[in-house]
């Protein structure tokens, strides 16, 4: 049995290494060349020792669990979020597409969800059936080290040469994996594995160890390049774990031991110091979180409030969840202390999203399946590879406690990674026994799955076979392409939504193309709302939509969809509003129907006020007036906002009719006065304003015991000096010298950077002379910001 150990233990590794490399596997391309891959393999390569039968059951009960989906609904509005679906989106269609009403409310995503569900459990089984020797283990693990160390350096090279990888989807190209922590993970995960390796083959005299040492710096380098903190941690947090794991040789003080103990504690500690000096923007990210500490960020409350959103979510459906592939459209209208204008693709953890579309019992039997695998792995014996097996175990570990935080488990590419060394942890069985029914068992398991790949690549070609994600992608295209005709829309549309029936984004497509054609507008009013219920927190959706309806004189429609987004928008709407301000046009039906919103939100009218004709603005301010006249439910900042508002655009006697009325309002009113008086030619009065209202700037006292004359007589000499200037004028006034002063300051007006006050000194000179007019002209100056 050693050569089929070899050869299941070389596939097995390529194949992790492949669905690694083909971007990390996320795409439906890639997941059918894995499924049909393990497929061939299965049948070629069978195992062919007994199964162990807790594994095989657990795997069963999943996929029967994820089968469930498909049972008849128990009662027509059983959960909350169903009787939303047919409430607010008015979807009975939707949820009842494949005849009676099942319990996913889209079939087909589910069945998909179910095939990837069952390629994962297949590929584990598989490997926890090989018959893994000792040494097959170990240089199976160098094969995954080094295989992984050539993808990360092709990273590398890709990120400092500015070259993409086909295939690989990360946004600022650092890795394989479109998410970075999936990027991270999977080389954490290995590293901890390769740093194992380099001290269990120099111990032993290999020289390999030299090249896993050297395969250690590029899974490094695109660590950090990775930008994911979670990845460090992962891997010194692993490390650490693999150095305090108890070992009894070493309690022996068994003196080669503590040696190679001492030097793999050494190599920590360069590679904590390397990453502390060259850790760049990844080593940033951790020096702002901690000096964040006391005030956590928003992404981390956002984080936060998913998992507690999630939580909620789950207890929706706790025995058999919501079925695989709806989580993000269902949860997109449960969210409570989520809710912001970002969708939530999945919850930040992978218990969580399973205990929402398969329910908790399902996160049960994975834990299940996670302490039979302990018990089998655990205690370790002091023997040859204990150090490689005991990395593995840690890998392991750290992967599952990585779940809580994150989804690397629903990744094929990571998990493939977890589950190989998963299944290098478990020590050989002993004597093994033969069986006939293993093969079997796994070529029927292999044709299975070539039928799944069958089915998903047909579907990618577009061959007439059952529909998946690739069916919904080939519609949107035809959507997205240049200059495409309503009818065309309205059909590629339309056939995405057989397959899933809760994506917004295809009704909203379909409503702009139903609003070119005049006989189908109460089709795109309906398609329209059910977008706005199924994403009821992108308030950006409402605004759109409403330019649109405007776009083709359909104003009412605007307004409507445009008061249902305000209503939605929660902490988001004040600012959608006054984006929506910035879209209308003066004495227009939109306008007016922003008015109207604005009579009963004094945010709002806040916002219109600013942009509002004479006509608008007086009847806005009467409206909010009429129904509190002391405006005592307004906070300062909103009376301010108020009377800029109402003096700039609105009735400015009549303003001031209210004002005189209400003088508590004075401390905030009393420059739209002074200004009303000087507009009347009443100098005085807005003098008197002013100076009443005022703060007296701090001015300084002169403390010269020269006489006004020397003063003059240096000032004139040095007519830019400016502190001269100022002692003569300080000495002018202190003397009672009104005149001289004025002339004092009418030169100092010529120095540059002079001080602010001097405006402030005179207006109460020209106070003083009843030159009100000029008065009021030097009160405005110091007025100015």
């Amino acid at each position: 049995m050693k050569p089929r150990s070899s050869f299941a233990c070389f596939t097995a590794v390529l194949f992790t290494l492949l669905a690694v490399a083909l971007g990390g596997s996320v795409d439906l391309p890639a997941q059918a060349l894995l499924a049909a891959l393990a497929g061939f393999l299965l049948i070629l390569a069978p195992p062919r020792v007994a199964l162990p039968s807790r594994p095989l059951l657990i795997a069963g009960v999943l996929l029967l669990i994820a089968l469930a989906a498909f049972l008849p609904e128990a009662g027509s509005y059983s959960t909350p979020w169903r009787e939303y679906l047919v409430r607010e989106c008015q979807l009975p269609r939707a949820i009842d597409s494949a005849g009676p009403w099942l319990r996913t409310p889209q079939p087909w995503l589910t069945a998909q969800g179910c095939g990837l569900l069952l390629l994962g459990a297949v590929w584990g089984l598989y490997l926890i059936a090989q018959p893994w020797e000792r040494e097959d283990r170990m240089r199976a693990g160098e094969f995954l080290v080094f295989g992984i160390a050539f993808l990360a350096l092709t990273a590398v090279l890709a990120f400092t040469l500015h070259f993409h990888v086909p295939g690989w989807t990360q946004e600022q190209n650092r890795g394989w994996f479109p998410n970075r922590n999936q990027t991270a993970d999977v080389l954490a995960l290995v590293g901890i594995v390769d740093y194992a390796l380099i001290f269990d083959r120099l111990r032993k005299g290999k020289r390999i160890g030299y090249f896993l040492l050297l395969a250690l710096f590029p899974i490094l380098i695109e660590l950090v390049i990775s930008y994911s903190r979670a990845g460090i941690l992962l891997f010194f947090g692993g490390v650490l774990i693999w150095h305090l794991w108890p070992r009894p040789h070493l309690a022996k003080k068994n003196p080669a031991s503590l040696k190679w103990f001492a030097l793999s504690a050494a190599l920590t500690l360069v590679l904590v110091a390397v990453f502390l000096t060259w850790g760049g923007s990844t080593l940033d990210r951790f020096q702002q979180q901690a000096s964040d500490a006391n005030t956590p960020s928003d992404f981390l409350d956002f984080r936060g409030a998913i998992q507690l959103d999630a939580l909620r979510f789950s207890a929706q459906s706790p025995i058999l969840g919501v079925g695989l592939g709806n989580f993000e459209p269902l949860f997109s209208f449960s969210r409570i202390d989520s809710i912001n204008g970002n969708r939530a693709i999945h919850p930040e953890s992978d218990w969580l999203w399973m205990a929402c579309e398969m329910g908790w019992p399902a996160v049960i039997l994975i834990f299940a399946g996670f302490i039979w695998w302990l018990r089998r792995v655990l205690p370790l014996e002091n023997e040859r590879g204990e150090s490689m097996r005991r990395a593995l175990i840690v890998a392991v570990i750290i992967f599952m406690i990585h779940g809580f935080v994150d989804v690397s488990a629903h990744r094929v590419g990571s998990l493939w990674v977890a589950l190989l060394i998963g299944a290098f942890a478990v020590p050989p069985r002993g004597k093994l026994v033969s069986s006939t029914v293993t093969p079997i068992l796994f070529r029927g398991l292999g044709v299975l799955l070539l039928v799944l790949a069958a089915w998903w690549g047909g579907s990618i070609a577009g061959y007439p076979t059952p529909p998946t994600t690739a069916t919904v992608a080939r519609n949107k295209a035809i959507i997205a392409t240049d200059n495409p005709s309503p009818a065309a829309i309205i059909s590629a549309a339309s056939a995405a939504l057989h397959v899933a029936p809760l994506d917004w984004s295809l009704y909203y497509d379909r409503g702009l193309a139903e609003i070119a054609l005049t006989n189908a507008i109460d089709s795109a009013v309906a398609d329209f709302a059910t977008a706005r219920a199924l994403n009821p927190y992108w308030i950006a959706l409402t605004i759109e939509e409403g330019q649109a309806w405007s776009a083709v004189g359909q104003p009412d429609y605007a307004v409507d969809a445009w008061s249902d987004g305000l209503k939605r928008g929660g902490p988001l709407a004040h600012e959608a509003f006054r984006q929506m301000t910035g879209l209308v046009q003066i004495h227009t039906v939109e306008r007016q129907g922003l008015a109207t919103l604005a009579d009963d939100n004094v945010d709002y009218l806040l916002l219109l006020l600013p942009s509002s004709p004479l006509d608008e603005a007086n009847e806005l301010t009467d409206h909010l007036l009429q129904d509190d006249p002391t405006l005592h439910t307004l906070s300062a900042a909103q009376r301010a906002q108020l009377f800029d508002g109402w003096w700039k655009q609105g009735d400015q006697e009549r303003m001031m009719q209210v004002v005189r009325d209400h003088p508590e309002w004075d401390s905030q009113t009393w420059l739209y006065q002074a200004q009303f008086a000087a507009e009347q030619s009443d100098f005085q009065r807005a003098c008197e304003i002013a100076a009443k209202h005022v703060e007296v700037p701090v001015i300084p006292q002169s403390i010269t015991t020269r006489s006004v004359d020397d003063l003059a007589a240096d000032f004139a000499a040095n007519p830019d000096n400016l502190s001269d200037g100022i002692v003569l004028l300080l000495a002018q006034m202190k003397s009672g010298q009104t005149d001289p002063a004025l002339d004092t300051l009418r030169a100092l007006a010529k120095i540059p950077d002079n001080p602010h006050y001097l405006a402030y000194i005179a207006a109460q000179l020209l106070t003083e002379k009843g030159e009100w007019e000029h008065a009021w002209n030097a009160w405005q100056f110091y007025l100015q910001p």
